[in-house]
């Protein structure tokens, strides 16, 4: 082996280290997660950022804030917290969680989006927000999901 060759390698013996950065042990990344997972992440921003963007806009169209909006908002909280222990560190403690949040949160976010249906953009993105939300939520639980989490970290 070269100096050149022992030069190019970052501390963990890697030469490439967009790809070996993914598999050191501080940071699982996304070496070997499976695409319902990547999925999973992705639906979930989604739906955090149209929650955001359904409560910006409410808000600017009500005097005053509900005590359902501000119980949603600790929910959105919720779920971006929750949701890189899912995806990076495999927790299945806060993908149970996660879908308790789900679940627990449904009965007043129905409330809220009967509210929000003569809003017109704001029931559209409400509505939006719930499929995207239910469809991460169903990504947590395919097959290759399950068998995920099942395994060992890498």
């Amino acid at each position: 082996t070269t100096l050149a060759h022992w030069s190019s390698l970052d501390g963990h013996g890697c030469e490439n280290r967009v790809k070996c950065r993914a598999r050191t042990p501080g940071n699982p990344g996304t070496h070997g997660m499976p695409a319902s997972i990547r999925r999973f992440e992705l639906a979930l921003s989604s739906s955090v950022l149209l929650g955001i963007a359904v409560f910006v806009l409410a808000f600017s169209t009500r005097a005053g804030l509900s005590g359902n909006d501000i119980l949603l908002g600790l929910l959105l909280g919720a779920n971006a917290g929750l949701a890189p222990f899912v995806s990076r560190r495999r927790s299945s403690l806060a993908q149970w969680l996660l879908l308790a949040v789900f679940i627990g949160g449904l009965p007043f976010f129905l409330s809220n989006l009967f509210i929000y249906l003569n809003m017109g953009l704001v029931a559209i993105l409400s509505s939006v927000q719930l499929a995207v939300h239910a469809l991460a939520m169903g990504l947590l639980f395919t097959p290759s999901s399950r068998s995920w989490f099942a395994s060992e970290p890498h």
